[in-house]
């Protein structure tokens, strides 16, 4: 670094030393003289920077030129300070022995499957060749390395001598069947695989290889495959990113960065369910204790929690995980390192600690993720090994930011060896992998343009014009050792299947690979006639079968008594909405008990709006029960309105969620709605409305009926504000959303309009009424009582009143008609049976999407 420039922090100066690197490595190995080549890389970024204008360069112009004319000191220093400590690059090792200042003697050198080779490499095998110490078997075929025009020759082109033993033309004699076989995605490929090889007997399948060219589709093929009778060698290991183990790191690294001084609890949550974890800890009453305690946190709505609050909801164990991690929480690189290498051998030692297999109730894919975990976890594991040595050494990092930016890029890099026998049963290989090797049946999956050949190359300083002048290999040279290794399956194979995806949009890497093109138009007879023809196939997976009828779900007794249970015991409006609105959805939620699901909540719900909307009414109006009502009753409230807020968030959300975000748009929207109803209700008692005494806020209504259809029949519900206008009852009920009169207007055959669970809102109030009325006594049970709505989103309407046959005074012959409804349609339901099926225009289904979904549904 230059005295005047700011110090660079070790996670930004990697990327780039690892460019210089390559670079460095790249002149070794082509013989290159060091100082011409970044002199000239100098001189050329001068040039550019100097053509913007005659204006003087500023100081990012001049660091960077300083930058340019620095790398052949930093060459030299570097090769000094490895030389001090017996050490080497590669490149500058092969440099030195190619320039005579390394010692060549071994009696003889055989070298075969050369796929490239650099001048420094060559030039070595050039001295063992002048003492007759060097004997090259190319294995290449005269097909594409006598025609100039095939790329996959080149390097064999440049390099054979006429003394180098060359086999000659056997694909013009005995061409490989080549099948070119479009599929639709990774996964189609992989079910290729899986066909072709479940057709194989044993012997043909230890003469078969599977090529990978991008090793990302390794775990989906693995998956794919079906069992091998004589295993499975796969050469190139898997990425260490397709275990669960990365994500795992992820995630803790991620909840690390997460401001704040406790964990957010969907993060905790997330952290639980991860398969690390359920490995660690292993199934037993103790997860089962977590995520109680998890659910109990999530229906309080603590979006932020801590290790206490696991304890007090008796998890300790779960509460000491979270300890461990609260360990972790330093911003010092040194300390950090010694943390979390602490943290990840405690994990390791639980690992150790526990069976390998899974029991046999465990879900499939969590028992094949059980070999991955500790596998991965020990490369974790060295990775901070390698870490913390380098940090001991020479102390590069100096924030713990800097330390998860290295462990994320080294574990990019990681991989995890499998075991497997190379004599023995089907070969899974890289493309480069497969030099001087020989297969009957050679699979290819991803022969795509991008992937074979990779067209992306390695980043450089060095621009592609200063390459090709100094005779350092770019695209050409890269793009013909993939030619080469292509071609070369062809040479002794018999069968040979080229995998590619053939998606329509060729920006969504659809485009095959040029080499099938070349395939077809290299390789002719001196006539014209081709020798190796190329089948295009395109491979369809098969269409899914028709969606199994799920049987329909038969009335047990067993339903019947809880049914009766349950509708003596109090219905609530709720309920039997969901009842006409979805009989199976009803049986999941009430004969069944599922319940519903409770979900983390950072932002506040439609439900929890209103909860919030009604504490604040009953709760600010508590003074007026017993009392008429009056407008300054009503301006109390709103004086008090921000007080108000905060309690009600309290008690019915979690106040420290509405400070930022989009909770600060629903506590405006929550504030605006109860303004409205508040000055609605003031203009109504301003301008002459009768005022209404109070009788009860947040009232508890039941009432019971013998002798129906069905048996007894209860009612049970909360009515928001119960009152009296000229001696008559009336029950309202608060509603933030919006409601519009008509949807609470009955008429005709009535009941039948309650159906199909439209009027939700009417029914609502119709059992506020049946309540109400069951609570007074004959004389005024005739008088009738008043249901009404105040709409949060409708405030200008007013009061919104149940009509039933224009009639808005329910009376008792209202009510005796819709308990001899509900009844039969209880009685039906519990009837003989009866199959109860899913009301596929119901929109809230929660267990029957789960359970029965749609057809319209995809996962």
């Amino acid at each position: 670094m230059h005295a005047d420039q700011p110090e660079l922090s070790f996670d930004r100066f990697v990327p780039w030393a690892t460019v210089v690197l390559g670079d460095f490595a790249a002149v070794d190995h082509e013989l290159a003289d060091v100082h011409r080549v970044f002199q000239n890389l100098a001189d050329i970024q001068g040039i550019e920077d100097w053509s913007f204008g005659e204006e003087p360069w500023s100081e990012d112009q001049k660091s960077f030129e300083r930058q340019w004319r620095r790398l052949p000191a930093m060459y030299g220093l570097l090769n000094e300070a490895l030389a001090q400590d017996g050490m080497a690059t590669r490149a500058h090792l092969t440099r030195c022995v190619a320039e005579g200042k390394g010692r060549l003697d071994v009696d003889h050198v055989l070298a075969a499957g050369l796929a490239t080779m650099s001048t420094a490499e060559w030039q070595c095998l050039a001295q063992w060749n002048k003492r007759g110490r060097l004997t090259v078997m190319w294995d290449a075929d005269a097909s594409y390395v006598d025609d100039v025009h095939n790329e996959a020759g080149l390097f064999v082109r440049k390099h054979r001598g006429t003394d180098a033993v060359f086999p000659r033309a056997t694909i013009s004699t005995t061409p490989p069947d080549v099948r070119a076989v479009a599929c639709s995605s990774t996964v189609s490929q992989t079910q290729y695989v899986r066909n072709l090889v479940g057709s194989l007997s044993p012997d043909e399948l230890d003469r078969t290889l599977v090529i990978l060219p991008d090793g990302s589709s390794l775990g989906t093929l693995l998956q794919a495959l079906p069992p091998q009778p004589n295993g499975i060698n796969v050469t190139m290991g898997v990425a260490l990113h397709e275990t669960p183990v990365v994500s795992f790191v992820e995630h803790v690294f991620m909840m690390l960065e997460t401001q704040g001084t406790g964990w957010r609890l969907e993060h905790v949550q997330a952290l639980h369910a991860h398969p690390v974890m359920l490995h660690v800890s292993g199934p037993g009453p103790g997860r089962k204790q977590v995520s109680k305690a998890i659910h109990r946190l999530a229906k309080a709505h603590r979006a932020w929690v801590k290790s206490d609050d696991f304890r007090e909801q008796r998890a300790p164990k779960w509460a000491e995980a979270l300890d461990d991690l609260s360990a972790l929480k330093t911003d010092e690189a040194t300390d950090f390192l010694d943390a979390v290498s602490s943290w990840a051998q405690t994990l390791e030692r639980r690992m150790e600690s526990l069976p390998q297999t899974l029991s046999e109730d465990m879900e499939d894919d969590q028992e094949r993720a059980v070999p991955w975990i500790p596998a991965g976890w020990r490369r974790f594991r060295t990775v901070l090994a390698v870490m913390k040595r380098l940090q001991e050494a020479h102390a590069p990092m100096t924030h713990a930011k800097e330390v998860r930016a290295m462990v994320r890029r080294l574990l990019r890099q990681e991989r995890v060896d499998l075991l497997g026998e190379p004599n023995q049963g089907l070969q899974i290989m890289g493309l480069t992998e497969t030099r001087a090797l020989d297969f009957d049946r050679i699979v290819v999956l991803d022969m795509n343009e991008g992937t074979v050949p990779q067209t992306s190359m390695p980043d450089s300083f060095l621009p592609l014009d200063l390459r090709h002048a100094l005779h350092l290999p770019g695209p050409r040279e890269r793009e013909a050792r993939y030619a080469y290794l292509v071609h070369r399956l062809m040479n002794r194979s018999k069968e040979i299947h080229l995998l590619y995806r053939g998606a329509s949009d060729k920006k969504d890497g659809g485009e095959p690979s040029r080499y099938l093109m070349q395939l077809e138009g290299s390789f002719h007879k001196a006539q014209g006639d081709p020798y190796l023809s190329v089948e295009h196939v395109v491979h369809q997976l098969p269409l899914p079968d028709a969606r199994p009828e799920i049987p329909e779900l038969e009335v047990s007794e067993g339903m019947r008594m809880r049914l009766k249970e349950w509708s003596s015991q109090g219905m609530s409006p709720s309920a039997i909405n969901t009842l006409l609105q979805c009989p199976r959805e009803f049986a999941y939620r009430y004969l069944y008990g599922m319940g519903q699901a409770t979900e983390i909540q950072t932002a506040m719900e439609a439900s929890t709006l209103g909860s919030v909307v009604h504490w604040v009414m009953e709760h600010g109006l508590t003074e007026v029960e017993g009392h008429v009502l009056q407008v300054h009753h009503l301006e109390n409230v709103r004086l008090n309105l921000d007080s108000l807020l905060e309690q009600a968030l309290e008690s019915e959300y979690n106040a420290a969620l509405v400070k930022r975000g989009e909770n600060v748009l629903q506590l405006e929207i929550a504030r605006t709605t109860l303004l409205k109803l508040l000055r609605q209700e003031m203009k109504e008692l301003s301008e002459g409305s009768p005022a209404p005494h109070i009788v009860k806020l947040e009232q508890e209504l039941t009432s019971t009926h013998p002798g129906t259809a069905a048996g007894t029949l209860g009612f049970r519900g909360f009515a928001d504000r119960r009152e009296e206008v000229h001696g008559v009852p009336r029950v309202v009920d608060y509603k933030s959303g919006k409601v519009e009169a008509k949807e609470l207007k009955l008429k005709g055959a009535w009941t039948e309009q309650l159906e199909g669970g439209d009027k939700g809102k009417a029914l609502q109030l119709v059992v506020y009424a049946t309540m109400v009325l069951a609570s007074l006594g004959p004389e005024a049970q005739e008088r009738g009582v008043f249901a009404a709505i105040r709409s949060g989103r409708n405030v200008r309407e007013g009061l919104l009143m149940l009509e039933i046959d224009g009639e808005r005074l329910i009376k008792p012959h209202h009510v005796q008609t819709f308990i001899d409804w509900l009844a039969r349609k209880l009685d039906a339901y519990a009837a003989e049976g009866n199959r109860v099926v899913h009301n596929s225009d119901a929109k809230y289904c929660e267990h029957c999407v789960v359970l029965d979904p749609k057809e319209s549904f995809s996962f």
